[in-house]
């Protein structure tokens, strides 16, 4: 009942997808193991529209189009979660001069230049490489939709548990989505890297050309993992 909690906190915090479930947990990072697991959810349906999209067109479009397809598609299954606290954050480490001020302004429900600048740039970076892997074996791409979606909210965890949470957002009222997401245990977070390296290893029995993709991904995103945590560090002290 428990897990079974815990997937349902996760499926309604990161998705739109309609469940009819409602589940409030008193300590939210207990259900972040679980993120990963929604995450191949989210992947397996762009990977489900895309396969289908592949038969009904025969592989006539252009690569690019459907591409900007998935991505659009992406943001309609989150609810454009991610989009926003980009855009947000982008606002505030680049437009602040201060700690309380970049704060202030990634709170701030307005987007600015920064935020529309790093999300064309962003997303057009996704779409390209989508448009670039799914010219790939059709079980390949299928896999790395997966994975990708998989493995990118599989950081989750070790980003809150290695961060601390600015004092300055302590002692702001309301706090965001912070407020509800403290430091979780560590167990919580092994968790969290045994469901990705079962899922890697799931998707690598199906199609082992996937593993190479996944090796490369799991490397290039532990490192920009890192390098993004010391410069949020550097910037704002901690998760907000």
């Amino acid at each position: 009942m428990v897990i079974f909690s815990h997937l349902i906190f996760a499926l309604t915090f990161l998705t739109r997808i309609p469940c009819f479930i409602f589940v409030q947990l008193g300590n939210p990072s207990a259900s972040i193991w679980a993120f990963p697991v929604v995450g191949s959810v989210i992947g397996g349906i762009i990977a489900g529209v895309f396969y289908a999209l592949s038969l009904l067109l025969g592989g006539g479009a252009p690569p690019l189009l459907l591409a900007w397809v998935l991505v659009a598609l992406g943001a309609l299954l989150t609810g454009a979660l991610h989009e926003d606290g980009l855009a947000d954050m982008l606002d505030g480490l680049f437009a602040g001069d201060t700690i309380q001020r970049r704060i202030e302004i990634m709170r701030d429900s307005k987007i600015g230049t920064y935020g529309i600048l790093g999300l064309v740039i962003i997303k057009s970076l996704e779409a390209y490489s989508i448009a670039f892997i799914i010219q790939g074996p059709i079980l390949f791409v299928l896999c790395a939709f997966v994975f990708s979606h998989a493995f990118s909210r599989a950081l989750f965890a070790p980003a809150i548990w290695a961060l601390p949470m600015p004092p300055l957002v302590e002692n702001m009222a309301g706090k965001g989505l912070a407020k509800n997401f403290k430091k979780p245990p560590f167990f919580i977070v092994l968790l969290n890297f045994i469901v990705i390296a079962f899922i890697f290893s799931l998707l690598a029995t199906i199609s082992p050309p996937f593993i190479i993709y996944g090796f490369y991904s799991i490397m290039t995103g532990t490192i920009i993992f890192f390098l993004w945590m010391a410069w949020i560090y550097y910037k704002i002290r901690g998760y907000t």
